[in-house]
């Protein structure tokens, strides 16, 4: 919180201006501790335009921000309520240093940097709060904050990768969408007037014509069924998941390239429970939660099951060839035998990185020109139905002028 005040110093000069602070007394104490009587202080609120509702929301560079400057601090033998207010203080993103401010304010209490952060689960996620447990349970707090900056920068990286994949063609989409809008809302409607003058319209040209007038007439009709329909899937909740995580991983070449993500993100969720010294069990349950598909989480929680009665990863593993590929179970089951789980587990979430990486790029290969072929052929065929018969009667008048 921002707080105003005006005070005295010792040598009775005025002294007024900003701070910040978790509360107001500790406001005060700030101001007593640099000599200062307070005589009046007061909270500035936050205007329309500095409320984060509007304007700023807490993404994942902010959270490697958080993790890694909260490490270094901690690692450096500095207070955690002190570093907590030193790394808000160092925070420009007015959100983020709110909620450091919070955090803060609940360690100085007496809670657990767990339980305080556990208060924001806009932020934290479950598996964030199991790391940072684990680090204060274990005494190894900037390990697990180290681990926590490099997960979530890790996964942000994926995410990127998918949205490269996603963006070019969603574009292409929209451009698609809002040249036909232009054209049947728009420009059919001025052009009507000369083809009632046209006594035999080409077969192309009366389909766009009654398609045009088709939309126009029952906008309000399509507009109340995609309403709808988005309550609907609002509304279908865990089934509207599983769906969805079903289409992504079987729809054809975009489905394997979210295969590869998915795994990536589970062999790196293993590997980070790994150093942190979290249990098989435990860390196949945090990854579960974490991996970002239901049918892998379903899978994910199976093999929690088939661990706890004795069975190694990898033979459990072998039941799910349909989402865990051979080259997957067979490096996991090197890592068993010869004792490097926790390397092997890096190599595969480096491995199905490049994998990606390399999918994506020959994805958006072919993509791109068959986007490109799709649209002018679409919007060819508009123009064509539309210009044709104008065209031949032109001609046709022409003709007969010069006749």
């Amino acid at each position: 919180m921002r707080f105003y005040y005006q005070g005295k110093r010792i040598t009775g000069e005025v002294e007024t201006g900003e701070l910040e602070a978790t509360t107001r007394e500790e406001a005060i104490k700030l101001l007593e501790s640099s000599g200062i009587v307070v005589d009046f202080i007061e909270e500035i609120k936050p205007s329309i335009f500095e409320k984060e509702i509007f304007f700023e929301r807490i993404g994942e560079k902010d959270r490697v921000y958080f993790f890694y400057q909260l490490k270094t601090l901690v690692g450096s033998q500095v207070p955690l309520v002190e570093a907590l207010k030193t790394l808000a203080q160092a925070t420009k993103k007015k959100i983020l240093k709110e909620k450091i401010l919070q955090i803060a304010q609940e360690v100085a209490a007496g809670k657990k940097l767990s339980e305080a952060c556990a208060q924001f689960p806009e932020i934290f996620s479950f598996y964030h709060l199991s790391l940072i447990k684990i680090g204060e349970e274990t005494g190894r707090l900037p390990e697990c904050l180290q681990l926590l900056a490099d997960y979530v920068e890790k996964i942000s990286t994926l995410k990127q990768k998918i949205l490269s994949a996603i963006l070019y063609p969603a574009l292409v989409f929209v451009i698609l969408v809002g040249m036909l809008y232009l054209i049947f809302f728009k420009l059919v409607p001025r052009l009507e007037p000369i083809f009632s003058s046209i006594e035999s319209l080409p077969l192309l040209t009366w389909a766009i014509l009654s398609l045009s007038h088709f939309l126009r007439e029952n906008k309000i009709f399509f507009l109340g069924i995609i309403l709808i329909g988005g309550v609907y899937l609002f509304f279908l909740g865990e089934r509207l998941k599983k769906s969805f995580s079903t289409f992504l991983i079987s729809f054809p070449k975009i489905g394997e390239i979210f295969k590869k993500v998915y795994l990536a993100r589970m062999a790196f969720s293993l590997f980070t429970c790994h150093e942190a010294g979290i249990s098989l069990i435990e860390s196949l349950t945090l990854t579960a939660e974490t991996v970002g598909n239901e049918i892998y989480k379903k899978a994910i929680l199976d093999l929690r099951s088939g661990v706890e009665k004795g069975f190694p990863l990898s033979a459990v593993l072998s039941r799910y060839r349909e989402l865990f590929p051979p080259v997957f179970i067979q490096m996991v089951l090197v890592g068993e035998k010869t004792g490097k789980s926790r390397e092997t587990l890096a190599k595969i979430s480096q491995f199905y990185e490049r994998e990606v990486e390399t999918a994506i790029q020959a994805f958006l290969t072919i993509l791109e020109p068959v986007l490109i072929l799709i649209l002018a052929v679409g919007v060819g065929l508009v123009v064509v139905g539309l210009l044709v018969p104008i065209y031949q009667s032109i001609m046709a008048g022409g003709g007969e002028t010069g006749m």
